[in-house]
């Protein structure tokens, strides 16, 4: 609802979709990188400042802007519109409980995962980042399912499942 009491026309709806479209995504991104270096959120951010510039320069084109009529014609109905959208506390309280919703259930799988079912790489990373001694990562043996490539004709067969 806005400020004065009216039903949020299609523009001002459109305006917190598209924000929160262009928001998902890049959290999600983050959530499903395995480590996150300094370049990769640098482009994260990079990507949401970029939509927030969009933003201010689409709202400031008005009528009276000496701009030519093809431009005005994506812009149209956005005059004004953010500052408006901003002004609105349904905004920032979805904004906060859209991302939340829809990345919990996956943040939550992961870390389950990776706590009950690691698999090497999540053990890898962890004695990289705890300096733990890796000489059991060294003996791991992966299942031949797992395995990309054929043994070598003197490998031992593997082990028989627990099973």
């Amino acid at each position: 609802m806005s400020n004065n009491g009216e039903d949020p026309d299609l523009y001002l709806i459109g305006a917190a979709t598209l924000t929160l479209a262009v928001i998902i995504p890049n959290v999600k991104l983050a959530l499903w990188q395995w480590q996150t270096n300094w370049w990769s959120a640098a482009f994260i951010a990079l990507e949401l400042l970029l939509w927030y510039i969009c933003l201010l320069v689409s709202t400031g084109i008005g009528v009276t802007t000496d701009v030519t009529a093809f431009i005005r014609s994506f812009v149209l109905g956005w005059y004004g519109l953010w500052e408006n959208v901003q002004a609105l506390s349904a905004f920032w309280l979805l904004l906060l409980l859209v991302p939340a919703g829809t990345l919990l259930p996956q943040l939550f799988y992961s870390v389950f995962m990776r706590r009950f079912y690691p698999e090497f790489r999540d053990l890898a990373m962890e004695c990289e980042v705890h300096k733990l001694d890796n000489k059991v990562l060294r003996e791991w043996e992966l299942p031949p399912s797992s395995r990309q490539h054929r043994l070598p004709q003197d490998a031992p067969p593997p082990p028989a499942p627990p099973w």
